[in-house]
């Protein structure tokens, strides 16, 4: 503003034209003094204003930023000497484009370096807590197979569960971490589906012994390219996911089937089942629907998004959806 009225000898006003408000900012630079005066400006009298004015709006990522207003006389040197007033408002542009820009870089630059704070002490506290975390649920397991007195073993039982429950939260926290920078490799070879159903199953009904769990795959063998490790933790997720929605008298099992080229798994219940609202979030990072039990263990809203990334990382697609008669599935495939 101080160039321009150096410029062509004139006062300057400036309406700033970002704001949400029905008030709009306006500068006012006077020539004479060279003092700058802030006002503001009814938006329904905005066109009105600038009728008065040689207005030159000033654009910036097909946003309009401001609008500059001369005299009218300016538009006799615009008449004069057209290249003058566009160079001239081309550099106020630019000038200001580059302040926008460095102002995004800036903030991509600070948000970074908070996602890598983010993740670094994720990843610091998860580790951390492992070992002590496996020394609870071991000792707690032992007290369990030593107590005689009921509620001494529920108080043991309890302390077991919620150890087991909190070594699989820190174990997702740390697939999380490295899914978002990118350092969960997959490393895939030829496995057997019925192995990695079987460990998947033999570890949650470690913590689940009263929910029932059905298997229903193929006679044949069948060998899948995958990482059993990320896979078993796939269907961990997805079993525990059940469990979570599901009494012990309800159903829950596991399909395998062959299509083609993929090979499908399937964890269905006979549970509470998906809001229909919420069926399309229900794989994003820390969502969490509102159909939970009373009685159902907390949960993050990170496992599903881990089964989602794991299942993508393979080359697949996961899928949710509610059973006819009650309950849910949770489906996916892997290429053979």
């Amino acid at each position: 503003m101080q160039c321009l009225s150096n410029l062509f000898g004139c006062d300057v006003i400036c309406i700033i034209t970002g704001e949400d408000s029905k008030k709009l900012e306006a500068k006012t630079l006077q020539k004479n003094t060279g003092n700058l005066h802030n006002g503001e400006l009814d938006k329904d009298q905005l066109n009105e204003f600038i009728a008065q004015y040689y207005s030159v709006p000033i654009h910036v990522q097909d946003k309009k930023v401001c609008i500059i207003c001369l005299p009218q006389e300016v538009a006799d040197i615009k008449q004069e000497n057209g290249y003058l007033l566009d160079s001239v408002f081309m550099q106020i542009t630019i000038a200001i484009e580059r302040e926008y820009l460095n102002k995004e870089k800036e903030s991509a630059k600070i948000e970074t370096e908070q996602e890598r704070f983010k993740s670094n002490l994720l990843r610091a506290v998860s580790h951390d807590l492992r070992t002590p975390l496996s020394v609870i649920t071991g000792a707690s397991e032992i007290l369990l197979h030593r107590l005689d007195n009921p509620e001494d073993i529920n108080v043991a039982q309890g302390i077991f569960e919620d150890s087991i429950w909190l070594t699989r939260f820190v174990e997702n926290i740390l697939s999380l971490t490295r899914i978002q920078e990118g350092r969960l490799n997959v490393v895939t070879q030829l496995e057997a589906v019925e192995e990695v159903i079987a460990e998947a199953i033999r570890q949650v009904q470690k913590h689940s012994p009263n929910h029932n769990i059905s298997v229903n795959i193929p006679d044949n063998v069948i060998f899948v390219n995958m990482d059993s490790k990320l896979i078993v933790q796939t269907l961990i997720n997805l079993l525990d996911n059940a469990v979570k929605h599901t009494s012990p008298e309800d159903e829950i099992n596991v399909a395998v089937t062959l299509d083609s080229d993929k090979v499908w798994f399937k964890v269905s219940d006979s549970g509470t089942g998906i809001e229909e609202s919420s069926i399309d979030r229900i794989f994003d990072i820390f969502y969490l629907t509102d159909n939970h039990r009373t009685d159902a263990k907390r949960g993050m809203g990170l496992g599903l998004a881990i089964c989602k990334a794991i299942v993508n990382m393979h080359g697949g697609e996961i899928y949710a959806n509610n059973n006819a008669t009650g309950g849910a599935s949770f489906y996916f495939f892997l290429k053979r």
